[in-house]
C-alpha cells in the first residue's frame, strides 16, 4: 500500500497508514479521506496498467 501511494506521488508515512487500520475507538484512529483514497486508486491504476 505504501508503494502504491508512492507511485501516485502522494507521500504517506507508515504510521499514518497504520492509523487507517486501527479500531474506530482507538486514540490514534484515522478515517480514510477522499484525497487519500483518490491517490491510492490513482497509484493502483498506474501499477496495474504499467
Amino acid at each position: 500500500m505504501h508503494a502504491i501511494l508512492k507511485a501516485a506521488e502522494f507521500p504517506v508515512s507508515k504510521p499514518e497508514l497504520s492509523a487507517l487500520f486501527r479500531k474506530v475507538g482507538h486514540t490514534n484512529y484515522r478515517a480514510c479521506g477522499d484525497q487519500l483514497l483518490r491517490n491510492f486508486l490513482k497509484g493502483l491504476t498506474l501499477r496495474v496498467r504499467g
